[in-house]
């Protein structure tokens, strides 16, 4: 099992998230874009700046639904949320097939497993942080540490969207 910790900047424009290993070392971030239609994210290598992947809302959808692509255009996932009347439910679409989301996503204590049904990404929020802070457990002979950081960029994104068709 590998490590990942998701911290959101509180004060910055547009929405600013910054990845870290077991050591505190910056290991991705993640920009937002402010004031664009659909909204977009970026996830980029810390030490090089270099893009890694792409996660943009798709318009017009009743729900949202996120499509994420690696920067030279190919499809990575599609993270689409689901109507429900108490909490939130996830898709998560994969070349491999559909990966089930379970556990409480509007508590930010959930897994994503396999098609197997064998957890590969497990996420708890700490509660007492100042911002978004959440601790990322992965596995990482089934999913790698940048694919595991943008699905759950994308679920915070989906959760914390704005209920407009246009993000």
């Amino acid at each position: 099992m590998s490590y990942l910790y998701l911290k959101q900047k509180v004060f910055s424009i547009g929405e600013s998230f910054t990845f870290f290993d077991v050591n505190q070392t910056p290991v991705y971030t993640a920009r937002g874009s402010f004031l664009a239609i659909p909204k977009r994210y970026q996830l980029f290598d810390a030490q090089t700046d270099a893009p890694l992947m792409d996660i943009h809302r798709k318009l017009f959808t009743f729900m949202p639904r996120f499509q994420v692509t690696r920067p030279n255009g190919e499809w990575f996932c599609t993270v689409r949320k689901r109507f429900q009347f108490f909490g939130s439910k996830f898709d998560i679409e994969t070349p491999q097939g559909l990966f089930a989301v379970v556990g409480s996503v509007f508590a930010h204590d959930f897994s994503i497993h396999n098609l197997e049904g064998q957890p590969i990404v497990t996420v708890k929020k700490h509660w007492l942080a100042w911002g978004d802070t959440y601790e990322i457990f992965f596995d990482e002979s089934q999913i790698t540490s940048e694919a595991a950081a943008s699905v759950v960029l994308t679920i915070d994104c989906a959760l914390h969207s704005n209920r407009s068709i246009f993000g």
